[in-house]
């Protein structure tokens, strides 16, 4: 009985101590919200959403600090508001492809040492096709938050899933090694390689 009490004084205790800890992170990210506001708005900018830039960024910190998300933001110019936004978006997906590019390279370099010359190069070719469609349709496919100021002038911020890139980054690596050969030729080494963690995706936007 006094154990069956005991426990349940715990239970209650942590999960004041939760509550606690939640809401000093929301009132954090509120506070935050709204510093990353006053500012933006000194530099001209606006928000897209309805709910308002403050409101917009409130909820993207809580949803960034209740799952496993990065945060990245992309600007872009153009000859109207729908361009500029375009553009932002292809500078993200450009942005991403570029830095796992390198990840998957020195990776080849450590991992697969018998990978190298034209067999690397048309590995590294093949899966930068990949990730391109991997990540338009699924990681930038749509910005968490819009922001735009005149002479046409767009930002996006976005909260990277980051299991989800890391599913498009794995996706990507297989298809391209099965269009270069080198699942045929390297099996088993190809096969640990696209397997393995890729904890250093997470750096991203940092």
């Amino acid at each position: 009985m006094k154990k069956t009490l005991f426990l349940a004084a715990l239970t209650a205790i942590m999960a004041f101590a939760s509550t606690d800890i939640a809401y000093a992170q929301s009132k954090q990210d509120s506070k935050t919200a709204k510093n990353r506001t006053k500012e933006l708005v000194k530099e001209g900018w606006l928000c897209e959403s309805s709910e308002g830039m403050q409101a917009s960024f409130a909820y993207m910190f809580e949803k960034k600090h209740n799952g496993d998300y990065q945060e990245f933001v992309s600007d872009g110019n153009g000859n109207s508001l729908n361009s500029a936004k375009a553009k932002a978006r292809n500078n993200a997906i450009n942005e991403y492809v570029e830095y796992s590019k390198s990840i998957v390279k020195a990776r080849i370099n450590t991992e697969l040492n018998d990978v190298a010359g034209e067999e690397q190069e048309n590995y590294i070719s093949a899966y930068e096709r990949f990730i391109v469609k991997e990540l338009q349709d699924g990681i930038f496919h749509v910005a968490d938050i819009v922001l735009y100021k005149e002479g046409y002038s767009a930002r996006l911020y976005y909260l990277i899933d980051n299991n989800a890139a890391e599913k498009a980054v794995r996706n990507a690596m297989k298809l391209a090694a099965e269009e270069s050969a080198l699942a045929h030729n390297h099996a088993e080494g190809i096969s640990n390689f696209i397997n393995s963690g890729l904890e250093s995706l997470k750096d991203f936007g940092k």
